[in-house]
């Protein structure tokens, strides 16, 4: 209930679409994943690194967003609101529940759902 009134609460203050604002919650609940696995003793270093890496691309494409619009509310919408997810316990059972660890289909599946929404929001970007 808090992450709803905190998203409404940022999500109406500044210039940019609805749509992207809707990506910025999508991009927020990956970065809060890559974050958590990349913190998982159980993630051997390789892949510790490739979460780092997914969580790293994220948050510049939040900043290109945020960028596009010149509306820094975007990015701190981004932060706060990864931030609030990585403390969610229902997306910590949702990974348990689908993935069952943060390993190698957690890690496909995350880089295949970044390259879809960067690829997305970087054509939306360039005809708006």
């Amino acid at each position: 209930m808090a992450l709803s009134l905190l998203w409404q609460a940022n999500a109406h203050g500044g210039d940019a679409p609805k749509e992207m604002l809707d990506n910025i919650f999508a991009i927020s609940e990956m970065s809060a994943i890559a974050s958590l696995c990349s913190d998982d003793s159980n993630v051997n270093p390789e892949q510790q690194i490739q979460f780092i890496e997914a969580y790293i691309e994220l948050g510049n494409l939040a900043q290109a967003i945020s960028d596009h619009y010149e509306d820094n509310s975007v990015y701190l919408t981004y932060v706060i609101t990864a931030g609030k997810l990585q403390e969610d316990a229902a997306l910590h059972r949702n990974i348990s529940s689908r993935y069952g660890d943060c390993g190698q289909f957690l890690l496909e599946d995350l880089n295949f759902r970044i390259s879809d929404s960067k690829s997305e929001i970087l054509r939306f970007l360039s005809n708006n």
